[in-house]
């Protein structure tokens, strides 16, 4: 199975996952992994959805396999090393391959589901596409917890459960 996403759209989810990674907010939601990984199960389960899940022990070898393959002295490298260091696992979702109404379904499902969780930004493409990302920046605003990004027309859910480090995101953002 492999997971298509065009070019143009990873390029815009990738310059918005680190433009929402700077945005100061607070707040906690406990039950959101338990949420998120029901619908996650519950989504799998039709035809035409594509998933990719990491727990824990793929993720930290995952994480180990970048960390030995780092140039130590690219600081860029490094920051983004830092940002990602604190990520427990990941899920990517493409639901592109459904029936109609089968992804306008899954759509409704998870605009309900996600409607409870902490909306970080909404960003509409000329009224074509449309993002929606959600997580939880620590009170001390040095970390992101659990962020989500959905993409309705995109036919995409991207989770990264964990924290992310906003300080390596800003380093990262620094040397580009």
């Amino acid at each position: 199975m492999c997971l298509m996403i065009d070019k143009p759209l990873m390029k815009k989810l990738f310059i918005v996952l680190l433009t929402v990674l700077m945005i100061p907010l607070q707040g906690f939601s406990g039950e959101r992994n338990s949420r998120v990984s029901t619908l996650v199960y519950e989504l799998s389960q039709a035809d035409g959805v594509n998933v990719v899940q990491m727990g824990s022990i793929a993720t930290s070898l995952m994480k180990k396999v970048i960390a030995n393959s780092v140039d130590r002295n690219d600081p860029e490298e490094l920051a983004l090393l830092e940002a990602i260091k604190g990520v427990k696992r990941f899920t990517v979702i493409e639901y592109g391959d459904c029936d109609e109404n089968t992804r306008n379904r899954l759509v409704r499902r998870l605009g309900r589901a996600l409607n409870d969780e902490d909306l970080l930004m909404d960003i509409k493409d000329g009224g074509q596409q449309s993002m929606r990302l959600y997580g939880v920046v620590s009170d001390d605003g040095k970390t992101l917890k659990d962020f989500i990004l959905h993409s309705p027309e995109g036919s995409a859910l991207i989770c990264l459960f964990g924290t992310i480090s906003l300080d390596g995101v800003s380093k990262f953002i620094e040397e580009r």
